[in-house]
């Protein structure tokens, strides 16, 4: 599993804190817990993105906050949470892919977490401008 990394700036004000060097109620400690917190739950979509039953609560039980807390982390970022659940999904699906050209696209689609094929095709055009089947290397016929 890959290491997940918190800014050196929002480690270092959260070392801080748990040192009692700074107070808790700084908004720079505030906002150092909200970043560690969404890393730690990208992480653990990135861990479980292949499940179908992956859900915000389910995240946010697993981190110990409630549902709320945890779509507020997300505004602070890019993207909600369920647009990055779908950034990440679509491309695991794209890596494999290219990497294992022989997987029916239906079975990549079920591997990275998607009930419905035509949602995870929807998505994967949105993402790619191609539709899965279209991004699979193209064999070459030598003269």
């Amino acid at each position: 599993m890959r290491r997940l990394k918190c800014t050196g700036l929002a480690a270092a004000t959260l070392a801080l804190a748990a040192r009692g060097w700074l107070a808790e109620s700084l908004p720079e400690v505030r906002s150092a817990r909200r970043a560690g917190l969404r890393t730690l739950a990208i992480g653990l979509m990135r861990a479980r993105f292949h499940r179908a039953d992956l859900t915000p609560a389910g995240i946010a039980g697993a981190l110990g906050i409630s549902l709320r807390h945890l779509h507020l982390l997300f505004e602070e970022s890019p993207h909600s949470f369920s647009r990055t659940l779908a950034i990440l999904r679509v491309e695991e699906a794209h890596k494999l892919l290219v990497e294992q050209p022989e997987l029916p696209v239906l079975q990549v689609a079920q591997a990275c977490g998607y009930r419905s094929p035509s949602r995870f095709a929807g998505l994967f055009r949105a993402r790619f401008g191609l539709i899965p089947s279209a991004t699979r290397p193209v064999s070459r016929i030598d003269d």
